[in-house]
């Protein structure tokens, strides 16, 4: 194996690790409820409104190392390090294509995180049923997309095209 092999080889892993499929299965008003699917979760996460997603979305993240948070996360332990869980290595448990057969759903989000900078996110996000790919540089600027189309969704009387 030549040195050009090995060094792809982490870079395969990284882009399976930080693709998430978010399905919204309900609206509370303006709120989405529904799953967090990732390749390293045994189960999806279940999810209440936009404010609990992202905090899920991010202990995931924090879970597995990947992508990494620049700077690291403020905390008011004296110790400075995590609660005391142990860190286990990462374990994969699906494929992403099979959260694409996932039906039931309003609409799927395809969320593709790249960096964990300056205290939020960057990225892409994909919606069911729509071709673009929308890059953001912020939690907030992805919110706004997802707002968006909840609303677009609503304006179409709860039945998505997608």
């Amino acid at each position: 194996m030549n040195s050009r092999t090995e060094a792809a080889a982490p870079l395969s892993l990284k882009i399976v690790m930080n693709d998430i499929k978010i399905c919204v299965q309900k609206l509370e008003g303006l709120e989405p409820a529904g799953l967090i699917c990732h390749c390293c979760l045994e189960n999806p996460l279940p999810f209440r409104g936009m404010g609990d997603m992202i905090l899920k979305i991010d202990r995931l993240c924090d879970s597995l190392g990947f992508p990494e948070a620049s700077p690291a996360r403020r905390t008011l332990r004296p110790e400075g390090g995590p609660s005391g869980e142990e860190e286990k290595g990462v374990r994969f448990y699906h494929e992403f294509k099979e959260f694409g057969a996932m039906k039931g759903e309003l609409f799927a989000v395809f969320l593709t995180l790249r960096y964990r900078q300056n205290v939020s996110w960057q990225g892409s996000v994909h919606f069911s049923g729509d071709a673009g790919v929308y890059q953001f540089r912020s939690v907030l600027e992805l919110m706004g997309y997802m707002m968006e189309k909840i609303e677009e969704l609503q304006k179409r009387g709860g039945e998505y095209a997608g």
